[in-house]
């Protein structure tokens, strides 16, 4: 009995002196996984948020109805405003997206930014997910600007086969006003048909 108590003794012993020796060797040789600190959660947490917030920026739209006033364009270009399928999935009815034109300085004008957006896109700009609700025989009869308020006369044309308060008259007003407001004198916009307030794109 002596014996089998000193040889599981001995046994025990050498087992202890083999696990020390293992667990020290694993942390001298550095291979074992360090507990992250607060800082390193810190760390991941700040890229994290950095990568999600980069995410953003890129498929961000720049919506018009989230800002109160649309950043201003170049020098010499102008923002013309269309729906646009791709960034707006749901095809909210009054959200627009801008797009650049270089027009030069002495064409930069509000009446040269409605005319180009009754003009339409371009291929490219096609293929891109924008498309316009405005028909492209939309004539212009005038367009003044007073007091930061922009009136726009557009012929009866603009109203052909469009239903009140449908998808398609918001469509129209929300390029319209946000083509115009684009420019940093213009604050608010009022549309004529045929020199009469009351129609279906004035909201009245």
């Amino acid at each position: 009995m002596i014996k089998i108590f000193k040889a599981f003794r001995n046994h025990y012993v050498f087992f202890l002196v083999a696990l020390f020796f293992g667990i020290g060797v694993y942390f001298v040789s550095g291979n074992h996984v360090k507990a992250p600190s607060l800082n390193d959660l810190s760390a991941g947490l700040f890229t994290r948020n950095t990568q999600l917030a980069d995410i953003g920026q890129v498929v961000a739209s720049p919506n018009p109805s989230d800002v109160s006033k649309p950043k201003p364009p170049a020098a010499g270009h102008i923002l013309i405003y269309f729906n646009n399928g791709a960034l707006d999935p749901a095809l909210e009815c009054a959200r627009v997206f801008p797009i650049d034109r270089i027009v030069g300085e002495e064409n930069a004008s509000p009446e040269t930014a409605l005319k180009t957006l009754f003009a339409g896109l371009t291929w490219d700009e096609s293929m891109q997910g924008y498309f316009t609700s405005i028909s492209p025989v939309m004539p212009l009869r005038s367009i003044r600007v007073n007091d930061s308020i922009a009136t726009v006369d557009l012929g009866p044309e603009v109203v052909g086969g469009v239903a009140p308060g449908s998808c398609r008259a918001q469509a129209i007003r929300a390029q319209i006003t946000e083509t115009l407001r684009a420019f940093p004198d213009i604050q608010q916009v009022i549309i004529l048909v045929n020199g009469d307030a009351k129609n279906i794109l004035n909201n009245q």
